[in-house]
């Protein structure tokens, strides 16, 4: 979480192992990474959750590394432009192409697969002129752009021709399946892996479950900007007996919650 009372976001973001991982003493693959950008007329929020397949060997680190190198590169864009809609969906594509490529690299230099290191992408960029919404595979980014209003799914999870199959950004065809969305300055922002979907998607309507969303949302809004407890809050509430009795798949949440609104 963001600890400069003047920043305009306040955010927490963890991840936690789910019951099946614990069980079979596998790592949580599951990794998450937000930032706020100060730039002229109104901070950024940048967020990112990805998932590591839960069937490769070392897709924490495939997880982590898309993480950090889709974080580096809207952080860079941001502190570069004086605007969301400088940012081209060309721009967006490109820094997906290069999380991929950093990935497979990982995997050449360990002597692996590529498919040892595959993870989804989630990437939600919040500024005050607009919402910019880009992923790859499975997991969930929600919105909501004033108080009362619903949250909205801004791309429904992609699954291939199996239900429990998904993309990856190591797949051959990655570039095929980004799938990028903008919208209007978001509220609130809540990105989310595919080990809480079912808590949180109605999947017959195809929307958000209101129920999940809004006391993440508010616990968030109404924390002081202190020490960290907020991310151990979280952390626990991701391990906790009442989320591990509904899933049993690693979890990931990163909240943002513009201050002042």
């Amino acid at each position: 979480m963001d600890d400069d009372p003047d920043v305009s976001w306040r955010f927490v973001d963890g991840f936690a192992a789910g019951t099946s991982h614990l069980d079979a003493e596998t790592p949580c693959q599951d990794r998450s990474a937000c930032r706020v950008v100060a730039v002229p007329g109104g901070d950024v929020l940048v967020c990112v959750v990805s998932d590591g397949a839960g069937s490769a060997a070392h897709s924490d680190a495939g997880a982590q590394a898309v993480c950090d190198v889709l974080l580096a590169q809207a952080v860079d864009a941001v502190h570069g432009t004086h605007g969301l809609d400088a940012i081209g969906d060309d721009d967006v594509a490109a820094w997906f192409a290069l999380a991929r490529e950093h990935v497979r690299a990982l995997a050449r230099e360990a002597g692996c697969e590529p498919r040892e290191y595959a993870a989804t992408a989630l990437l939600a960029i919040a500024g005050a002129d607009g919402t910019i919404c880009a992923q790859i595979g499975d997991g969930a980014i929600a919105l909501r752009e004033r108080p009362g209003a619903p949250f909205e799914i801004a791309v429904w999870p992609e699954n291939g021709e199996y239900a429990n199959h998904t993309y990856f950004v190591t797949d051959d065809d990655a570039g095929e399946h980004v799938s990028l969305r903008r919208f209007a300055p978001a509220r609130d922002v809540v990105a989310l892996t595919d080990g809480l979907q079912s808590l949180a998607l109605e999947f017959a309507s195809r929307s958000a479950f209101p129920r999940f969303f809004e006391p993440l949302v508010e616990t968030v809004r109404d924390a002081s900007a202190d020490d960290g407890a907020l991310r151990d809050a979280l952390i626990a509430y991701l391990g906790s007996d009442a989320i591990n009795a509904r899933t049993d798949d690693d979890k990931c949440l990163a909240i943002g919650c513009r201050i002042g609104t």
